[in-house]
């Protein structure tokens, strides 16, 4: 037997041993169990500083306790909700029945618009497409002739596909959302449909 081949052989010897050393794959856990864990843990740690600040009267301790306890409710609750929640996109929950207003249309003939249909806010179509929103409060205080073109808002704009927490983090300063695919408006979204 010729030495390169007795020395591959061990070296194939060699390799087969470490791959049967290799360590077992450690099994993982859910995101949820995890922030279950962590958040009991910070529970357990708030309660026994409750105590100790019972005991010697530390009103600071107490506070911290309390502070504590709660974040770390709310952590395990707000990972609950995103999980619950992730599935439902803003396709599922726009309104597709679209009633828009056009740019040149005055704010008079708006506050008759509105009377009507009964929303507080709509979007402003010019050649079919999204170019501004226009609600109640952009409305108070402004001449009756001029134009929605000179009191609408850019619109806040999200895909089909957004989950719930990216809809309502896009309404931290918007009473709605719009739903843009491909340019084109599919409906709006707001805080009541949420």
């Amino acid at each position: 037997m010729p030495l390169h081949s007795s020395l591959g052989d061990r070296v194939r010897l060699c390799l087969k041993k470490k791959k049967k050393k290799s360590p077992k794959k450690k099994k993982k856990i859910s995101y949820i169990k995890a922030t279950k864990i962590a958040s009991s843990i910070g529970q357990y740690f708030a309660f026994m500083m409750l105590i100790f600040g019972l005991l010697n009267m530390n009103i600071i301790l107490i506070l911290i306790a309390i502070f504590i306890y709660v974040g770390a409710t709310q952590e395990y609750r707000a990972v609950i909700f995103d999980e619950l929640f992730k599935k439902i996109k803003a396709k599922d929950i726009m309104t597709t029945n679209i009633i828009h207003v056009h740019p040149e249309m005055s704010v008079n003939e708006f506050i008759d618009f509105m009377l009507k249909h009964r929303y507080l806010g709509y979007p402003v179509i010019e050649n079919g497409n999204l170019v501004g929103v226009v609600t109640i409060n952009d409305i108070a205080g402004v001449e009756k002739s001029k134009k929605i073109r000179d009191v609408m808002k850019s619109p806040m704009v999200i895909s089909p596909d957004a989950d719930i927490s990216e809809i309502l983090g896009s309404m931290d300063d918007e009473d709605r959302v719009f739903v843009l695919e491909n340019g084109k408006l599919k409906g709006p979204i707001s805080k009541t449909d949420v």
